[in-house]
């Protein structure tokens, strides 16, 4: 063990690491999902002065409990948007 890590006596009990630069590649597919979703709705609905993008993601953040983040709870949060 480092003596850094034997500073004051104590052994070190948790490392984080900071995941987010792996989602940066993938979040472009998601920019991506999001505009074919809206493109979808709008050959069925006028989409002219909507807040649809700020709905879908007021529904994904009330969804994170449930379905967590990534496609699967992206995809259904599309589902209630659509059904509204």
């Amino acid at each position: 063990m480092s003596s850094l890590a034997q500073r004051d006596g104590q052994a070190i009990q948790l490392v984080g690491f900071d995941g987010d630069d792996t989602l940066w590649k993938s979040e472009d597919y998601y920019r991506i999902a999001e505009a074919d979703f809206e493109a979808i709705l709008a050959a069925y609905l006028d989409l002219g002065d909507s807040r649809m993008q700020q709905h879908l993601l007021a529904v994904e953040r009330r969804n994170l409990k449930v379905f967590g983040y990534g496609a699967k709870g992206m995809t259904l949060s599309m589902i209630k948007p659509r059904s509204n």
